[in-house]
């Protein structure tokens, strides 16, 4: 599970991002091997919990979002 935060400040010049990746730390990987001569099960896991934090400030005018500008979503597959 990954998770995160924006928030902005000072009329939006300044954005704090905060972001958590593999939370609960469950990423594996799981390589099984059934052969006649050999039975193989291999797991490698490691520590991949990461967080991020990020700080942007704007310097200058902020420009207007227009209605266009809005996070859209492609479904078009």
């Amino acid at each position: 599970m990954n998770a995160g935060f924006r928030q902005e400040f000072f009329d939006g010049k300044l954005t704090l991002v905060v972001t958590g990746a593999d939370l609960f730390k469950t990423l594996r990987r799981r390589l099984e091997l059934d052969t006649p001569a050999l039975t193989q099960t291999v797991v490698n896991t490691r520590d991949s919990r990461i967080f991020y934090l990020g700080l942007t400030y704007h310097f200058g005018a902020m420009p207007k979002k227009s209605k266009e500008d809005q996070l859209h979503y492609d479904d078009k597959i």
